[in-house]
């Protein structure tokens, strides 16, 4: 009711967050992308916006304090996809207060996070396997690129049977 009563010239009081927080709560309360697309003239896209900028968490909201009000809905939908990560949470806010490209951040936090997750996935195929597994190379271990076993280079199916062998 907020978001019709107050159209176009008058809409220039609220905020997108403002915004985003109406639109959610329309549809929580059973309104479809649909119905809201159609009373407030909006784009699909813009709504789907919307409404994932609405779901920003009260943390997330007292973290970005009154950068929030200054951010459009792109920015606060970017945000609510971190919503679980106060770490990137306080990144991309701090990317937004520099005047930094926050999709950069944000995609960094994407790149790290899935090269976490598959050195993690790398870590518990080793171990599995057998691999003992350490931040670094251990007192008196060396790299398999330095070892030679009868003048031959030693490769990773040929050491794989080794007492001894890990990686790190």
């Amino acid at each position: 009711d907020r978001l019709l009563a107050n159209r176009e010239a008058y809409q220039r009081n609220f905020a997108p967050i403002d915004d985003a927080a109406a639109l959610f709560a329309a549809q929580e309360a059973g309104a479809s992308r649909t119905r809201l697309r159609k009373a407030t003239g909006r784009k699909v896209e813009e709504i789907k916006t919307a409404l994932k900028a609405g779901q920003l968490s009260p943390d997330t909201r007292a973290a970005a304090g009154d950068l929030a009000r200054e951010l459009d809905l792109e920015d606060l939908a970017l945000l609510a996809e971190f919503d679980d990560d106060p770490g990137a949470v306080s990144q991309i806010l701090d990317a937004c207060r520099r005047g930094y490209p926050v999709e950069y951040v944000a995609e960094r936090i994407r790149r790290d996070r899935a090269e976490a997750a598959e050195q993690q996935r790398l870590v518990e195929e080793l171990q599995a396997a057998g691999y003992e597994i350490t931040d670094e190379v251990p007192p008196g271990g060396a790299r398999l690129s330095q070892l030679r076993h009868d003048g031959e280079d030693l490769t990773p199916e040929a050491h794989a049977a080794c007492p001894g062998r890990g990686v790190y």
